[in-house]
């Protein structure tokens, strides 16, 4: 099985790149059976998120002339939405290629579903800021300085519904509502110097740069009490891309490594 892991932990960090830190096993570039998702530079892939995202680094979001794709999304919304700051500010080395995405060969490309289904309680802080950012991501920018973790949550599903089916896009909901109830329980415990009686209010008053050091203790014993139908394969996936995503946008120092086990 997949994980991710530092020294005997299922998942761990690292502060530095490390060419050789990724093993998994990957279909051969020319092995063309499946690819059906075809970009009209000539390069072909498995689903449509690796298409989107081969198209969004290496052509500027622009489609080239005889890019072919079998599910294209649909064309509810405004279209591309411009970049923000923080997209902006992307650094080449950290950007994702296609061939590292964690989720494509879970085929769960789709899009565009609405980022506020999904939540069970219709008061819940997540969904709020959801909503308070949907509209504001396509003009807005926004000092990454003063994101709270609840605020780039809510990013960071805006821009995973843009491009995955609706139930797939649930469990995304899922895992990150019950990550915001393990950080507000735990999360000050990465930071010595503050007092626990904010304990509650993590996610409100802390940013993103600490999350990724609370996703061994999440998969390893918070989920398994929580929530253990959760896939766990599928949970360190999602942790993997979202904690690129907060490496590409410089939201983070803290990179998990893949590994095979």
């Amino acid at each position: 099985m997949t994980s991710v892991k530092e020294e005997t932990s299922v998942l761990g960090t690292d502060e530095d790149e490390s060419p050789n830190s990724s093993k998994s096993r990957r279909r051969s570039k020319r092995d063309l059976q499946g690819r059906t998702f075809k970009c009209g530079c000539e390069k072909m892939y498995l689903s449509y998120p690796a298409l989107y995202t081969h198209i969004k680094t290496k052509h500027d979001g622009i489609s080239p002339p005889g890019t072919e794709n079998p599910h294209p999304m649909t064309n509810r919304g405004r279209g591309r939405p411009r970049k923000t700051q923080i997209g902006k500010e992307e650094k080449e080395e950290t950007k994702e290629t296609p061939e590292e995405n964690p989720l494509e060969e879970l085929q769960i490309n789709g899009g565009q579903t609405d980022p506020i289904i999904g939540f069970e309680d219709s008061n819940s802080e997540l969904l709020n800021k959801i909503k308070e950012w949907k509209d504001k991501l396509i003009d807005d920018f926004f000092d990454k300085e003063n994101l709270s973790c609840d605020d780039v949550f809510a990013i960071y599903l805006i821009e995973i519904a843009r491009i995955i089916e609706e139930d797939a896009y649930k469990n995304f909901v899922l895992f990150f509502e019950n990550l915001r109830i393990c950080l507000n329980l735990r999360g000050y415990q990465m930071h010595s110097e503050e007092k626990l009686e904010k304990i509650n209010n993590y996610c409100v008053l802390k940013g993103p740069e600490k999350v990724p050091g609370i996703f061994n203790y999440y998969i390893q014993q918070f989920m398994p009490l929580n929530f253990p139908s959760f896939n766990k394969d599928f949970a360190i996936r999602i942790s993997i891309h979202f904690d690129k995503w907060l490496l590409k946008n410089n939201l983070t120092d803290m990179k998990i490594i893949l590994t095979e086990d």
